[in-house]
């Protein structure tokens, strides 16, 4: 246990203690910070300084947590399960709760391997994506959201529209030379707000595309997936996708069925105002389903578009490289993390993050997963003794406890349809998958003949 300082009454010390007793030394370590009087009495009692870290004690992994809790809780011996620093990412099924990424540590009834793992994961990802995403954007932390990224990209920019579509042994696979095209349109999630547009909220999985796809006799669409639409396996994403994730028509992009395949595809959209008709004449037909080891983007006819579009939609073999190392030698020296397309196919960095279960192995694979300032200051040894904290890490903390969360007004996308068009609109979506669910319709399952071979 470390103290920042040491006013402290009795109970609270006691009630640490307690908590630490029934996790056992293999459990979590809490950093308490003391920033006046008990709650109700003008000051709180908080553990918000350190971000998450992972050292060996025994050959086991012991969790460093995050956690904020008042003076008087704090006394009662409740215990606030951590957020995952420095960036928290989205590992999975039932963590929607408002788009915010839920807290993985392992504690007393959870400590299995299976979470052990997700939680190391998510450290380690979050570590990445921070550090790869720096130069091209500004993170974030926001309300009901968590940590997000956001890009530094011009007005009317939106996500999944600077680049081309290919279909490949994956199915559809979203490519594109953004320096940041490789991460955030494989992980995670993204949300439109009013104060600072698109942001991306990380996540584990990789897959083609993180979106819905709606077809019809004239339009072809797609939109970002929200963050409140989980990934379980067992279901995948399916058509219910639209009516779930409330996703609306001001989050699509259109183009016409003949224009679909075109290498610069952001030229061939519909102007926005169209998108609403364009979601009447459409329906959905997203189906992202987990693939062996991976993921598959289907649903989308390949045979029907490529043969209506007016652009060459031939199938491309896809490389999905885990190694960061020689992912670099393909970009010969180009800066961020682009897709690369060489001899015929497409390259595309692609850790398996669930698999990094050893952090040495990840950092011969190219991947810097070194501690950041705040982080290093934690294992400072002044503090390891039992002596006050040093006057910059003192400063660190007193930084790292004041940042403050944005508010932030997060748009559904319907707000450009309102009153009747808008209730016409929901009904006609809801409509389309009338009774269906993800337990009753989970995503389809590829047959052999539905991909590509190579």
């Amino acid at each position: 246990m470390l103290w920042t300082r040491r006013r402290f009454g009795v109970p609270v010390r006691a009630a640490v203690r307690s908590l630490m007793r029934r996790l056992g030394e293999e459990g979590v370590i809490v950093v308490v910070i003391w920033s006046g009087g008990f709650a109700g009495t003008g000051g709180t009692m908080r553990a918000a300084l350190i971000p998450m870290i992972s050292i060996r004690n025994r050959g086991a992994v012991v969790a460093l947590s995050l956690c904020v809790f008042s003076g008087t809780a704090l006394e009662r011996g409740a215990f606030c399960q951590a957020v995952p620093e420095p960036v928290r990412v989205l590992t999975g099924a039932g963590e929607s709760n408002g788009g915010k990424a839920a807290g993985l540590v392992p504690t007393e009834d959870s400590a299995d391997k299976e979470s052990l793992k997700k939680y190391q994961a998510s450290e380690w990802a979050g570590r990445f994506f921070r550090k790869a995403l720096a130069p091209f954007g500004e993170w974030k932390d926001v309300q009901k959201i968590g940590q997000v990224w956001c890009p530094k990209v011009e007005k009317g920019w939106s996500p999944y529209s600077v680049g081309d579509w290919v279909y490949t042994d994956l199915g559809w696979v979203w490519t594109g030379d953004e320096p940041f095209a490789s991460i955030v349109y494989h992980y995670g999630r993204w949300a439109r707000t009013k104060e600072l547009g698109w942001v991306w909220v990380p996540g584990l999985d990789w897959s083609g595309g993180w979106v819905s796809f709606r077809y019809g006799a004239n339009y072809v669409g797609w939109a970002p997936l929200p963050p409140s639409v989980d990934w379980e396996e067992s279901r995948g994403v399916g058509v219910w996708v639209d009516k779930l994730g409330g996703l609306g028509p001001d989050h699509y992009r259109f183009c016409s069925v003949s224009n679909f395949g075109a290498e610069k595809v952001r030229e061939k959209f519909i102007p926005v105002s169209g998108n609403a008709e364009a979601m009447r004449s459409t329906v959905n037909v997203t189906n992202i389903v987990r693939l062996g080891k991976t993921v598959a983007v289907t649903g989308l006819s390949h045979e029907i578009v490529s043969a209506r579009s007016h652009f060459s939609v031939l199938p491309v073999p896809l490389r999905k490289e885990p190694n960061l190392r020689r992912y670099r030698e393909l970009l010969s020296g180009v800066e961020g993390y682009p897709t690369v397309r060489r001899d015929g196919s497409v390259f595309l960095l692609a850790p398996e993050w669930r698999q990094f279960v050893d952090s040495g192995k990840a950092v011969k694979m190219g991947f810097d997963l070194e501690e950041e300032k705040v982080m290093k200051a934690a294992n400072d040894p002044r503090w390891l003794e039992g002596k006050e904290a040093p006057a910059d890490v003192a400063a660190e903390a007193k930084k790292a406890q004041e940042k403050k969360e944005v508010t932030v007004t997060v748009f559904s996308g319907w707000e450009s349809v309102v009153g009747e068009g808008e209730r016409k609109l929901r009904a006609k979506v809801a409509r389309e998958v009338s009774g269906l669910d993800p337990v009753s319709f989970p995503a389809k399952q590829p047959s052999a003949d539905d991909l590509p071979r190579f």
